[in-house]
């Protein structure tokens, strides 16, 4: 019996030369196959590790033994073989994807290149073991480098003009498999105008700058040269190569931890940021930010040690195109820090120079980490014959220890989504340390999304700007992003997050920019970018935002299920939170699935409020969110449960505002609405410039026929000052238009809310008041994703 798994392209077994379906019905069983097939010899415990994490080691053993018996009944005994704890593939399974990797290897690479079918497993969801989506998300990358690699060497073996119509051929089939690789997208229009083909060839360049501009990108700068040159009839420039690492692009990696002492961790993080800040100042270098490299555990137990240290490293250094890297570890040694160094140029990493060994204090490294700095910065200058001038003479001083641990404090707490408490940390640091700006630029964040206090983080952006000029320039794109965020330009914002996340992939900025491809209604671009960025890294599986984020996309491109199956694994990570108890309940809710739904409610109501979710709120959004999806009729039991929940608080929680709003909602979506404007009428008597309160009490009046009293609230809306409320009013008034009937000036507000700072998602989606405008043509056309 002969089996060929072929997993490039998607998942597919074959026995004897015919498709067997049974498998995908199985996953896990599949996912079993898939990993011994591509792997060929693993041991038992591996293998237990990454399909059965979750489960007792008995229970792991055996889950496998079950399967491995099931799956030799469906593929005949010896398709893989037993060797004590081994497990060994035979040689009667054939594999495309070590093929692929063989023929890559051998003496003829491009014999490789048909097997490449399309991306590791695309298109085939895995089991929910989040360690096997973790190997299967490295395998994809690996294989989809390798494929890059082969592509790009087999265009440069055909620069002959005998070869032009066979490497226009290579061109056009790797734009099939990745069109949006700009690489392919240039070598196919280099190799159709040496062919002849000029207006095809233009024509492929304005289909891909058209792609582009759906995203407020542009092409790479020499295939826009080149482009100029095939429309004025010149000779094209000669082949660009890429990706060439840039030799004037620096990576001062973390540090390896080999004290011993896991609370010395975060030393060596620190000292490469430092060093990557005086790097910075020198104009000729462009840095690549270490801070972001790998999120962990607080600054007591932030440990940079790992066997494959290097090769990290330099993984990441071939990802970011870095041509000089910094590398190294710290020691204890009768009692002090010895810091040994190394600057290295790719693309075959030689040793330039060595560093060390440099000694400092345990308790305040900051003199040493100082020394390094310098020395650093000598040698990669010297290394690129320039000048010395105004290495020794700067004037900020480095963070001192104390502010640097507040500093990861406040990173951590981020990543947990502890805004409010990252926010103090991240001004301690500043604080403690006022030449160090960085911290400045998440608290900023911090102010908007833990606060919604955007004045503050507007004074918090105005001092980082000050000293902007010494900032690396990833942190200074970031600030842009904070700077666009607070004047509610979200395009720029996302281009700006764009620009940092190419410098920097998997950091803040590139996560940034799927949030940002979501508030511009982008969602589909929001679900690739955070395909890039990594969703199964350890420290991003409890970073609450990003699957908000997530599943919020996949909601706005209905595939509610993958929502479902997102906001679980997303839970999975945090599952005591109630914000990502609503990202469940709101997928829940699109599917009207509302007997599961009740039972993921009860289990809200004993999870700890937050600034942006308690019980009440989620059981409102999971009422309007019935109602929008055609459940109106599925809502009751909600409502009824929120009535029971809220006459059961204590007075003093009853008489918080947010409770109350959310009261005057429930009371909306009953149609009770003289209780709703009492409700609303009293918080606008305690805040008398909420435009929340008066887009309520307009659309109840409205709803109640008062159209008199509707419009004095629009009126009221229209003249409230601007500042800090990014369309918040004209979204009131386009949600009273609505009500009264007049779709026209309603959707003349929605604009006019967007071009304010009003930003798409669920929420809008999901607005009670705009889903009565669901069969209009202009409004269905406002709402449709743009990509």
């Amino acid at each position: 019996m002969a089996i060929e798994i072929r997993t490039l392209g998607g998942l597919h077994v074959l026995v004897d030369g015919e498709e067997d379906p049974r498998l995908s019905a199985q996953p896990a069983r599949a996912a079993l196959l898939v990993f011994l097939s591509v792997e060929g010899d693993v041991s038992r415990d591996q293998v237990q590790a990454l399909l059965w994490s979750r489960l007792p080691p008995d229970r792991a053993r055996h889950s496998l033994n079950q399967a491995l018996h099931l799956l030799r009944r469906e593929l005949g005994e010896d398709w893989v073989v037993s060797e004590g704890n081994r497990l060994r593939v035979s040689e009667r399974v054939l594999v495309d994807a070590r093929e692929f990797e063989a023929r890559a290897a051998g003496p003829s690479p491009a014999e490789a290149l048909p097997l490449y079918q399309g991306h590791f497993l695309e298109g085939w969801h895995p089991p929910g073991d989040p360690e096997f989506e973790h190997w299967a998300d490295r395998a994809r990358l690996r294989f989809s480098r390798l494929h890059r690699d082969l592509r790009r060497r087999r265009l440069a073996s055909l620069r002959a003009p005998d070869d032009a119509e066979t490497a226009l051929q290579v061109a056009r089939e790797w734009v099939g498999l990745d069109p949006s690789e700009d690489e392919a997208q240039h070598a196919l229009i280099e190799s159709l105008a040496r062919c002849g083909h000029r207006s095809e060839a233009l024509e492929a360049y304005e289909v891909y700058e058209t792609a582009l501009e759906r995203d407020d990108l542009s092409p790479l700068g020499h295939t826009v040269a080149m482009v100029r040159r095939i429309r004025a009839g010149e000779g094209l420039p000669a082949p660009v190569d890429f990706p060439a690492p840039d030799p004037n692009r620096v990576l001062a990696y973390p540090l390896e931890n080999r004290t011993g002492d896991p609370s010395l961790g975060v030393i060596g993080r620190m000292t490469a940021d430092w060093v990557t800040q005086g790097l910075a100042r020198l104009d000729f270098l462009e840095v690549v930010p270490p801070g972001e490299i790998m999120p962990g555990g607080g600054a007591e137990e932030v440990d940079w040690k790992t066997p494959e240290a290097s090769d990290l490293a330099r993984r990441l250094a071939r990802e970011t195109r870095t041509g000089t890297l910094v590398t190294g570890a710290y020691y204890l040694n009768g009692g002090e820090l010895e810091f040994n160094l190394q600057v290295m140029e790719g693309p075959e990493w030689n040793l330039l120079q060595t560093l060390g060994p440099i000694r400092g204090s345990p308790e305040d490294p900051v003199a040493a980490v100082d020394v390094i700095r310098e020395r650093v910065m000598v040698a990669v200058a010297t290394h690129r014959d320039r000048s010395l001038e105004g290495i020794f003479t700067r004037s900020e001083l480095a963070p001192s220890y104390p502010a640097y641990l507040a500093f990861v404090e406040g990173f951590w707490k981020v990543v947990q989504g502890d805004l409010r408490g990252a926010t103090a940390d991240l001004l301690r640091a500043n604080e403690l340390s006022p030449d160090f700006v960085s911290p400045l630029i998440p608290a900023g964040f911090g102010f908007i999304l833990g606060w919604g206090d955007f004045a503050k983080a507007d004074s918090v952006a105005r001092v980082a700007e000050a000293s902007k000029h010494r900032l690396p320039r990833y942190d200074r794109l970031r600030l842009e992003l904070l700077r666009a965020v607070l004047d509610g330009d979200h395009h720029r914002a996302y281009r700006a997050a764009k620009e940092a996340s190419a410098i920097l992939p998997g950091g803040s900025a590139h996560y940034a920019s799927s949030e940002k491809a979501l508030h511009v209604n982008r969602p589909g671009e929001t679900l690739e970018i955070l395909a890039a960025f990594g969703l199964k890294r350890d420290g991003i599986r409890g970073f609450p935002r990003l699957w908000d984020t997530l599943t919020q996309a996949h909601h706005l491109v209905e595939d509610h299920h993958t929502e479902l199956r997102e906001a679980r694994r997303g839970r999975r990570g945090v599952p005591d939170l109630i914000d990502m108890t609503w990202v469940e309940v709101r997928a829940l809710a699109s599917l009207g699935r509302v007997p599961e739904l009740l039972g993921v409610l009860d289990e809200c109501l004993g999870q700890r409020w937050t600034d942006s979710a308690n019980p009440g709120r989620v059981m409102v959004g999971a009422v309007e969110e019935l109602q929008v999806h055609g459940f109106e009729t599925r809502t009751a039991k909600v409502l009824e449960r929120f009535h029971t929940w809220h006459d059961a608080l204590s007075p003093g929680e009853r008489s918080r505002a947010d409770l109350r709003f959310d009261l005057g909602r429930a009371l909306c979506a009953e149609q009770r609405f003289a209780e709703a404007r009492e409700v609303f009428a009293e918080l606008l008597r305690e805040t008398p410039d909420h435009p929340e309160s008066m887009r309520f009490l307009g659309t109840t009046a409205a709803r109640m026929g008062d159209c008199d009293t509707a419009a004095h609230w629009s009126r009221t809306l229209a003249e409230l000052p601007s500042d800090y409320l990014y369309g918040r009013h004209a979204l009131g008034r386009a949600a009273i238009a609505a009500r009264i009937g007049d779709a026209e000036g309603a959707l003349s507000l929605l604009q006019q809310a967007v071009s304010q700072g009003l930003i798409f998602g669920t929420a809008l989606h999901a607005d009670p008041d705009l889903y009565v405008l669901r069969d209009v043509p202009g409004y269905r056309e406002f709402m449709r994703p743009r990509g």
